[in-house]
């Protein structure tokens, strides 16, 4: 995995040159995928495999990276071929906002022109393509994950409160479990003010106990939360002076996504 201070880029392996691509969903998934991803990039590149979407991305500070999937079951319909475009995430989320939530939103490739045609409420769209090649690439998933000793299931909710109190009086927050008591901890330690926050096992949706603590930047964590929907359980995989794996699914079950945020290493 990456080291704690950032992440790699790797190599692409994927083929841009793979051609036919068909595929109806409705605007709402593709919506929290363009939005969940443009949290940390204002590009990437979107893989339609046999098995459904994947989008790896990294931050140009190389402190976060997302990793998102979307089932083909999420689809009305979809036919692709390991297809990989390059996508500018404002233009296509500018697109996708016109249309209600409901509605069908169909995507078709123009092989020859590399352009994406979008046709959702009898609005036609043709979107100019990013060269894949152009966009920086992330390590794939696993090679992101680690053997977390601890991990909490929290509620959304509950995660923007200590996201937003740690926000008034800092810039950072640091996350802890400790295996002793069973307890999660936020705190956050400002010029002037700090704000502390202890939840139990009963406080929350599960909790691994493990002992671990890390401190993370708000501007990354306020960035990968923003955009979770409301109601949703959220895990969060810790370790000691390790990245934080921030996880959850969306699209009724169909879709996933993991975030990867490098610690700030604590100074001693």
């Amino acid at each position: 995995m990456a080291d704690a201070e950032s992440f790699q880029s790797a190599e692409p392996s994927t083929d841009p040159d793979s051609e036919g691509l068909h595929a109806i969903a409705r605007a709402e998934t593709l919506q929290q995928t363009v939005s969940l991803v443009g949290a940390l990039v204002d590009e990437c590149r979107i893989q339609f495999g046999d098995e459904g979407v994947e989008i790896t991305a990294i931050d140009p500070a190389n402190v976060a990276a997302v990793g998102l999937s979307v089932d083909r079951d999420a689809f009305e319909a979809y036919d692709a071929d390991g297809e990989v475009l390059g996508v500018d995430l404002d233009r296509f989320g500018d697109v996708l906002s016109m249309a209600d939530r409901d509605a069908l939103v169909e995507l078709d490739l123009d092989p020859e022109t590399r352009r994406l045609h979008l046709h959702v409420d009898g609005l036609d769209y043709s979107l100019a393509l990013v060269d894949p090649d152009s966009i920086r690439s992330a390590p794939a998933r696993d090679d992101l994950a680690y053997d977390a000793p601890a991990a909490v299931v929290i509620d959304e909710s509950g995660l923007a409160r200590a996201v937003s109190a740690a926000d008034m009086v800092a810039d950072h927050l640091a996350l802890a479990v400790e295996s002793e008591s069973e307890t999660f901890h936020v705190d956050a330690e400002g010029d002037t003010d700090d704000v502390s926050l202890t939840q139990g096992a009963d406080d929350l949706v599960s909790l691994s106990p493990g002992d671990a603590r890390s401190l993370f930047s708000l501007d990354y964590l306020r960035d990968v939360t923003r955009e979770i929907p409301a109601g949703t359980d959220v895990t969060l995989e810790l370790g000691t002076e390790e990245p934080l794996v921030l996880s959850y699914a969306f699209a009724d079950g169909a879709g996933s996504v993991e975030y990867f945020v490098s610690p700030r290493i604590a100074r001693r």
